[in-house]
């Protein structure tokens, strides 16, 4: 994936990419999934025969529902990702398809403009044109080659 990190003449940095998946893989675990464990009261009320072995069995539950089972979904994922990326790589390829390239404001989640550009080399070099625009002032940066595919004329950046 070829991405560049520009600043506008505002000072607004902007990132320019070529998107490979219209997702990204992350992890979708808990932040702190056993804040509910810290307190020493909750061993203390196990103080008999039956509470240790329930103890043991509700951390295990815990651990395998906010540890093991985020892990085992995130290589799912993540081989999931391969595949499609090896397909999506060959399809382009065949058929034609344009690669997009975004360009993201600050940090934002969501590009401001997506441009289509058919051909890998092509869309590298609308990365740096891209990029090259946005830090000389370019109101609205144009792709040679490239549709517009979100974005308008009128929301540039200033």
């Amino acid at each position: 994936m070829k991405q560049v990190t520009t600043t506008d003449p505002g000072g607004t940095s902007w990132t320019i990419r070529r998107r490979w998946l219209p997702w990204t893989v992350r992890w979708r675990g808990r932040g702190n999934a056993f804040h509910a464990l810290d307190g020493a009261d909750l061993a203390g009320s196990f103080d008999d025969l039956l509470g240790m072995p329930l103890l043991l069995l509700l951390v295990g539950a815990l651990l395998v529902i906010f540890l093991v089972l985020p892990i085992v979904l995130l290589i799912v994922e993540l081989v999931v990702t391969v595949l499609v990326v090896a397909v999506a790589v060959v399809v382009r390829i065949l058929f034609g398809r344009p690669w997009l390239v975004d360009a993201f404001e600050g940090d934002g989640n969501k590009p401001r403009y997506v441009w289509g550009v058919p051909g890998w080399s092509a869309s590298g070099r609308a990365v740096d044109d891209v990029a090259g625009q946005i830090s000389s002032g370019t109101s609205f940066p144009i792709v040679r080659g490239g549709k517009l595919v979100e974005g308008t004329l009128s929301s540039g950046p200033s």
